[in-house]
C-alpha cells in the first residue's frame, strides 16, 4: 500500500539565485509553455534574456548568442498569437551612428540556441537610435514584416516628425524613411501606437499643437498608402495603445486620460465619430495592454503613480471591471502578460520594478483572483536569494511488504510519479526546478527516495492547498488507468501549523504578550489594548471559521476521489484527466483587491470582521455563514468574503500587518526559524570534538596496531560461537522479527519533516555538492603520493586473494535482493557458514597492517583537509553571513551541515539546545572521557559530549547515506555500466536526484565541472562527493568511539564486539582513502576503485552484522531489555546489513554478473534501509538516550 507523508513549514528558505536588475528597459514575453520570460537591456548595454531552460531560470546574453555586436542602445519585441517573436535591436557603431538588427519568427523554445543567419536582417549607418517601436501585427506568421519606428531623441524630447524614422524592412534589406510627416506641424509628439485596418498598416500619433492634443492615423503600407485621418479624441488624453480584434483582425485604439475610451476602425477612420467611454475618473498617465485571444486587460498607471487594470473581453469592452493593484508611488515601469494555462481563464502576470530596483513578478491566480508577489531571478552557482514563504515535503512510502506474486514496492518508490494539484496557481520550485502548480494537476517524478520538495514564496502567510491523488511506479507517466494507483491522501494545507499556533490567541492581552522565538515583541511598538482586542477577536473568528471550511473541503475531496475511481474503472482517467474542481464554487468576493489593500495598510481608517450570510448574487440563495472583512480607506470601502484557506490566511496576515507585524515577524513568531546562534555553537562544538578525536586517534593508533592482529584471531572464534548461540538459543526472539517489522516504521515526525530534511534537500537540489569547489591552502598540501602508491601495492597483494570468493558471495547477495529476502533474518543467517567466517576474518587479519597504515595516513589526510576552503551555493553565503565573513573550511562546512539537523533534533527531543564544547574539549579531555568516563575539572563535559554525540550520529548517518547514494548514481551515469541501454534509467535517476536550479540537466557526454570532477588524474579531494563522504564517515567514527580501551590483558567478548564493530567501520572509512586517494595516485579508473570499496564492504559487513546481532541478544539477556526494544535493535542490525548489501550490489555493477540489472534495486534497498536506520536511531535517542540528561 502506498501512503503519502506530508509536511510544511512557513520559513525563510534559500535558493541559489540572483535577482534581475530592472536595467534600462524590460519587456515580458511568454516562453514555449506560456510561462513568463523577459528581455532586459542591462545598465552595461547588454541585451539579456531571462527564461526557463531545462526547468531552471537562466540568464542568457542574447546579444552575444545571436551575434549582435556592440553596445545595445534600444530594442523592442512583439509576440504573435502562435508565440513566435519578432525582435529589433539598435547597437552603437560609434561616431553618432547605429546599426539596426531585425530578427523574425523566433520560437521561444529555440531562444537559448544559436540564431540562424537567415532569420537576421541588418542595416548600418542609421542616426543614433534612442528608442525602437514595433507593431503588434505582421508578427502572426504572415510574410509581411512588422512596422518599425526609431526615435532619434529620448521619447520625452520628440518635437518633430524628423526625430522619428520609419524603418522599412523588405526581405534582406533595411531602409530608413524620415520623409513622412503629419498633416499638421506638431509642437510635441507625446505617444505613438501602431494600427491596422482594411486600408493597410499605419501609425497613430498623439501630438500637441497650440496647447491642444490630437490623434492622427497615417497609413504606411497597404491600399490606403498615405491615407491620413484625425479622429475625435478626448481633450485630456495622455497615452494611446492598440490591440487586435480577434474577430475582425483589425486594431482597436485605446486612449487614456481622465477617461478610458475605445475606438473601433469605424470610429478612428472617421473625423466625426467619437469613441466609447470604458471607464471614467481614471487619470491615466500611461497605457499597456495584455491580450490572450478574447481575454483582455488594459493596464494603466495614474498621475498619482499607482497601477490599475481594466478586465474585459475584447468583444465586450464596456462590460469590464476596474481593479487597483499597486498604490501611490509604486507605479514604475511595468510589462504585463496574459497566458492561457490548461482549463479556465488566462493567468495574468506583471513584471515591475520592485523597491530594491530589481524586477518583481506579480501573478494572479485566475480562480481565487488573488495576486502574489515573486522576485524575478535567475539561477546562480555562487549567490543565494532568500525565499520567504512555504516549504513542503511530500514523500511516497510503502507501509507494507508485498505479498507473494506482487512486485517489490520498495524498489518502485524511488523516482515514482505523483500527480500534484493545488487549489490555485503557485509559481514554485519542485525538487529544485521551476514550475507552476495548478488545479489541472501535473505529473511530477520524485527523486531517489520518492520525495517532492516544493518551495514557493508568498508576500504574506497565505497559500493554496496542495495534494496528491495518483501514484505511478513506471518510467513514464501512466498510459492507461491500470498503470496508476489512486491514493487517499488528504489535501495538505501549508498554513495548518501556523493557524494551529494562532489558535491560542483569545484576547488582546495574548497578542500584546506574544514574543517571537528570538524573544522580541511580535506587535509594533504603539499598538493599543483596544486595537489588540479587536485583532484578537478577528483572528479567533477566522481560525474558528477555518474548521468549517476544512469540513466542507474534506467532503468535496471525497466526491473528487469517487470521481477518479469511477474514471479509472471506465479507463478514461489516463486519457481524459479530471480537472480538480472541488474548490470551483469558492470565489471569495473582493479578493482581487487584496494586493491594493495590503500595500495601503497604513492608510486604513477603520476595519471590521464579522460573520455574515453568504449569498450567491445571481441566485439570491443563502449558502451558509462566512467571514466578511470590511476595510475603509478614506472614501474607498472594500468588502472581502473570507471563506477559503487562501483568503482566511490572507486575512490573518493582514491583521498582523495592521498591528506592525509583517511577514518576517510572523515567521519568527509561528514559523520555522533557523536559530543560527545555536547552530553555530553546535558547529564549533562538532569541530572541537572532531579535532580532539583525530588528535587522540593519532596517539592511540600505534597501540591499536600492536593488539589488532591478536584481536582478529580471538574475535574469529568468538564470532563463530556467537553465531552458534544465535542459531540455537534465540530462535524465538529472532522469530518475532517479521518482514513487516523491517518494512514498517514507527511514525516519526522528524523523519518526514521539512526542517530535519533541509540539509538533505540542499545537498540534492540546492547545488551544494554538484557545484562545490574545493581549494587547497595557498601553501599546497603534502600528498604523500609515494607512500600512497606503496600502500596500494601492499593492499592489492593482500586483498587479491579475497576477490574471487567475494564475487561468489556477491551472487548470493544479489539473490537476496532479487528474491526480496534481504530482511529475512533466518534466511540471511543461512548464508553465513563457519568456513565463510574463517575466510573473511583471515582476510581481515592479513590486511590489518595495511589497514592501520592507511588509518594512520588517513588521519593525517583528514586533518590536512581541515584547512581546505570550499565554495558552494547556499552554505557558503549562509556561513559568511552568520560568521561575519569567516572563510568556510571543509571542517566547518561538514560540521555546519551536521549541526543543522543535530540542533533541530536535540531541541525537538529534549527541548534544550546542545551545550558548547569549544574551549573545553581537547585530545586530553577527550581521552579522559573515553578511558575513565570523567574529566578532571569539568564534571559536566562527559554528559555534554554524550548529549551531543547521539543526535549527531543520527544526523551524520542521514547525510552520509545521501552523499553515498548520490555518488553512486553519478558514477554510474559517468560510464561505469558497460551497457549503454542500462545507463538510460540511471541517467533519469541522476537527473531527478541531482537536479538543481544551477544544474538542471545532467549530460552524459560532457565532463562535469566543480564538485563533479571525476577524472582519474584529477586530485581526489577536488571531488566533493569523495571528500564529503570521507569526512562524514570519519565524523561518525568519532561520535561513536567506544568508551573503553584495548590494552587490557582480558576483554569480555561483548566489549570485544563493540570494538570490533567500530574497527570494521574504521576499515570501511579507510576504504574511501584506498579507493579515492590511492586510486587517484595510482591512476586507476573510478569504476575499479569503486569495486574495491564494495569488496571491503562485503568482507566487513558479515562479521559486523553477526557482532551487532550477538550484542543485541546479550543486552536483552543481561540488561533485561523489553521485547519491543529487542525487536527494534534486531531490525536496526538487519537494516544495517541490508543497506550494505544494497551498496554492494549498486557498486559492483562492473564486476558481478547480473548486478547491472539490479543497480536501481540495490540503490533503493540502500536508501530505504539507511532511512530505516535513521528512524530507529531517532527512537533510540528519544526513548532511551535523552533520559540520561534529565
Amino acid at each position: 500500500m502506498i501512503t503519502i507523508k506530508q509536511d510544511s513549514e512557513l520559513m525563510t528558505n534559500y535558493i541559489p539565485a540572483n535577482p534581475v536588475p530592472a536595467g534600462n528597459r524590460f519587456v515580458g514575453i511568454k516562453d514555449a509553455h506560456s510561462r513568463p520570460a523577459c528581455f532586459s537591456l542591462s545598465s552595461d548595454k547588454k541585451l539579456n534574456l531571462i527564461i526557463q531552460s531545462d526547468d531552471a531560470a537562466t540568464l542568457v546574453d542574447f546579444g552575444e548568442l545571436a551575434g549582435i555586436h556592440g553596445n545595445v542602445q534600444a530594442f523592442d519585441v512583439q509576440q504573435s498569437p502562435n508565440s513566435d517573436l519578432s525582435l529589433c535591436v539598435a547597437t552603437d557603431e560609434g561616431d553618432g551612428t547605429s546599426s539596426f538588427w531585425f530578427l523574425d519568427k523566433l520560437h521561444p523554445r529555440n531562444l537559448t540556441g544559436s540564431v540562424p543567419e537567415n532569420k537576421i536582417v541588418k542595416g548600418n549607418g542609421f542616426p543614433s537610435i534612442h528608442h525602437l517601436f514595433m507593431s503588434n501585427f505582421g508578427t502572426d506568421g504572415s510574410s509581411t514584416a512588422p512596422l518599425v519606428f526609431a526615435a532619434f531623441q529620448p521619447t520625452d524630447r520628440i518635437t518633430s516628425e524628423q526625430q522619428l524614422g520609419f524603418i522599412n524592412i523588405a526581405g534582406s534589406t533595411v531602409k530608413l524613411d524620415t520623409s513622412w510627416s503629419l498633416s499638421t506641424n506638431a509642437e510635441k509628439i507625446i505617444d505613438i501606437a501602431f494600427g491596422t485596418c482594411d486600408l493597410g498598416d499605419g501609425l497613430f500619433v498623439l501630438y500637441e499643437v497650440a496647447g491642444k492634443r490630437k490623434i492622427q492615423f497615417k497609413i504606411f503600407k497597404g491600399d490606403g498608402d498615405d491615407f491620413v485621418v484625425e479622429p475625435k479624441c478626448p481633450p485630456d488624453v495622455r497615452s494611446i495603445a492598440t490591440f487586435m480584434d480577434p474577430e475582425l483582425n483589425e486594431s482597436v485604439l485605446i486612449t487614456g486620460g481622465d477617461v478610458l475610451s475605445s475606438y473601433s476602425s469605424d470610429q478612428y477612420l472617421s473625423t466625426q465619430k467619437e469613441g466609447d467611454t470604458i471607464a471614467s475618473s481614471v487619470n491615466v498617465k500611461d497605457l499597456h495592454i495584455a491580450q490572450d485571444d478574447d481575454e483582455l486587460r488594459i493596464w494603466y498607471t495614474t498621475l498619482a503613480s499607482s497601477v490599475h487594470y481594466y478586465t474585459c473581453k475584447a468583444s465586450a469592452l464596456s462590460e469590464g471591471t476596474t481593479t487597483p493593484l499597486l498604490p501611490k508611488g509604486r507605479a514604475g515601469r511595468i510589462s504585463p502578460l496574459l497566458a492561457a494555462h490548461g482549463h479556465g481563464n488566462a493567468t495574468s502576470y506583471v513584471l515591475s520594478v520592485g523597491k530594491t530596483g530589481n524586477l518583481t513578478l506579480l501573478q494572479q491566480d485566475p480562480a481565487s483572483k488573488i495576486w502574489q508577489n515573486y522576485p524575478f531571478y535567475h539561477a546562480s552557482a555562487t549567490n543565494m536569494t532568500e525565499v520567504k514563504g512555504y516549504t513542503l515535503r511530500i514523500q511516497a512510502t510503502s507501509d507494507r511488504a508485498p505479498s507473494e506474486g506482487e512486485e517489490n514496492e520498495k524498489a518502485l518508490i524511488p523516482n515514482c510519479w505523483l500527480k500534484l494539484y493545488s487549489s490555485g496557481i503557485i509559481r514554485c520550485l519542485v525538487n529544485g526546478l521551476e514550475t507552476e502548480l495548478s488545479r489541472d494537476g501535473t505529473w511530477y517524478r520524485t527523486d531517489m527516495d520518492g520525495t517532492l520538495h516544493v518551495i514557493f514564496e508568498t508576500s504574506d502567510a497565505s497559500c493554496h492547498k496542495v495534494f496528491v491523488d495518483c501514484f505511478c511506479a513506471g518510467t513514464s507517466t501512466p498510459r492507461s488507468s491500470s498503470d496508476l494507483r489512486i491514493l487517499n491522501s488528504p489535501p495538505l494545507d501549508p498554513s495548518a501549523k501556523v493557524v494551529a499556533k494562532l489558535a491560542s490567541i483569545k484576547s488582546g492581552d495574548d497578542l500584546l504578550a506574544a514574543r517571537t522565538q528570538k524573544g522580541d515583541r511580535v506587535l509594533g511598538p504603539n499598538v493599543s489594548k483596544a486595537d489588540a482586542d479587536k485583532a484578537a477577536s478577528a483572528i479567533a473568528m477566522l481560525v474558528g471559521h477555518l474548521d468549517k471550511v476544512e469540513v466542507r473541503d474534506t467532503r468535496k475531496f471525497t466526491v473528487h476521489m469517487s470521481s477518479l475511481r469511477m474514471a479509472q474503472k471506465t479507463n478514461l482517467l489516463a486519457f481524459q484527466p479530471i480537472q480538480l474542481s472541488i474548490w470551483d464554487d469558492i470565489l471569495d468576493a473582493g479578493s482581487e483587491a487584496w494586493n491594493w489593500v495590503k500595500d495601503r495598510v497604513e492608510d486604513v481608517v477603520d476595519w471590521t470582521c464579522e460573520i455574515v450570510d453568504h449569498v450567491i448574487d445571481k441566485v439570491g440563495d443563502i449558502v451558509g455563514k462566512v467571514v466578511q472583512m470590511t476595510i475603509n480607506l478614506g472614501n474607498e470601502v472594500y468588502k472581502f468574503v473570507l471563506d477559503s484557506v487562501t483568503t482566511i490566511a490572507t486575512g490573518i496576515s493582514w491583521v498582523f500587518e495592521k498591528l506592525g507585524a509583517a511577514l518576517d515577524k510572523l515567521i519568527e513568531y509561528v514559523g520555522f526559524l533557523f536559530q543560527w546562534d545555536d547552530i553555530l555553537t553546535t558547529t564549533d562544538s562538532l569541530v572541537a570534538l572532531f579535532n580532539s578525536g583525530l588528535d587522540y586517534g593519532q596517539l592511540k593508533v600505534g597501540a591499536l596496531e600492536k593488539t589488532a592482529k591478536s584481536w582478529v584471531g580471538a574475535t574469529k572464534s568468538e564470532i563463530k560461537d556467537a553465531l552458534a548461540r544465535i542459531r540455537s538459543q534465540n530462535q524465538n526472539e529472532l522469530g518475532q522479527v517479521s518482514k513487516s517489522d523491517v518494512s514498517a516504521k514507527e511514525d516519526n515526525p522528524m523523519e518526514g519533516s521539512v526542517a530535519f530534511n533541509w540539509v538533505g534537500y540542499q545537498i540534492q537540489h540546492g547545488g551544494v555538492v554538484t557545484n562545490a569547489t574545493i581549494t587547497p591552502p595557498a601553501g599546497g598540501r603534502d600528498t604523500n603520493d609515494k607512500i600512497l602508491a606503496e600502500i596500494w601495492d601492499e593492499f592489492t597483494n593482500e586483498f587479491k586473494v579475497a576477490e574471487d570468493f567475494v564475487q561468489n558471495l556477491s551472487g548470493d547477495f544479489i539473490d537476496l535482493i532479487k528474491s526480496n529476502t534481504w530482511d529475512d533474518v533466518t534466511n540471511v543467517l543461512s548464508k553465513f557458514t563457519d568456513d565463510l567466517i574463517d575466510l573473511i576474518m583471515d582476510s581481515i587479519g592479513n590486511a590489518t597492517g595495511v589497514i592501520l597504515k592507511i588509518v594512520r595516513l588517513g588521519i593525517g589526510t583528514v586533518k590536512s583537509l581541515g584547512n581546505f576552503e570550499i565554495e558552494c551555493p547556499i552554505i557558503t553565503q549562509l556561513w559568511q553571513l552568520a560568521t561575519k565573513g569567516r572563510p568556510l573550511t571543509l571542517f566547518n562546512f561538514c560540521a555546519l551541515l551536521i549541526s543543522i539537523p543535530t540542533t533541530i533534533l536535540k531541541k525537538a527531543v529534549t527541548g534544550k539546545k546542545p551545550a558548547a564544547l569549544k574551549g573545553r574539549l581537547t585530545s586530553d579531555t577527550f581521552g579522559q572521557f573515553l578511558e575513565n568516563g570523567t574529566v578532571r575539572g569539568d564534571s559536566s563535559l562527559p554528559s555534554d559530549i554524550r548529549a551531543l554525540a547521539t543526535p549527531a550520529i543520527v544526523s551524520t548517518l542521514f547525510l552520509s547515506s545521501r552523499v553515498t547514494a548520490l555518488g553512486l548514481i553519478w558514477e554510474s551515469v559517468s560510464g561505469s555500466f558497460s551497457s549503454f541501454a542500462m545507463k538510460l534509467p540511471v541517467a533519469n535517476m541522476a537527473k531527478l536526484s541531482l537536479a538543481s536550479p544551477v544544474r538542471s540537466r545532467l549530460r552524459l557526454a560532457v565532463r562535469p565541472t566543480s564538485g563533479l570532477r571525476l577524472g582519474a588524474k584529477t586530485p581526489w579531494y577536488e571531488n566533493a562527493f569523495d571528500t564529503i563522504a570521507l569526512l562524514f564517515e570519519t565524523w561518525g567514527l568519532i561520535f561513536s568511539w567506544p568508551p573503553s580501551h584495548m590494552n587490557a590483558d582480558y576483554v569480555q567478548w561483548a566489549d570485544m564486539f563493540r570494538w570490533g564493530i567500530w574497527f570494521v567501520d574504521l576499515t570501511n572509512d579507510a576504504a574511501i582513502v584506498i579507493t579515492r586517494a590511492i586510486g587517484g595516485v595510482a591512476d586507476l579508473a573510478r569504476n575499479i576503485t569503486k569495486w574495491w570499496r564494495a569488496v571491503i564492504t562485503m568482507i566487513t559487513t558479515v562479521p559486523k552484522f553477526l557482532m551487532e546481532l550477538a550484542l543485541v541478544l546479550n543486552d536483552y539477556v543481561v540488561r533485561n531489555e523489553t521485547v519491543p526494544a529487542l525487536i527494534r535493535h534486531i531490525v536496526e542490525a538487519v537494516l544495517a546489513l541490508a543497506a550494505d548489501l544494497g551498496f554492494i550490489v549498486a557498486a559492483g555493477t562492473d564486476k558481478v554478473k547480473g548486478a547491472e540489472e539490479f543497480f536501481c534495486s540495490g540503490l533503493g534497498v540502500f536508501l530505504v534501509c539507511s532511512g530505516g536506520r535513521v528512524v530507529l536511531k531517532f527512537f533510540d535517542y528519544k526513548l532511551e538516550d535523552h533520559k540520561a540528561e534529565r
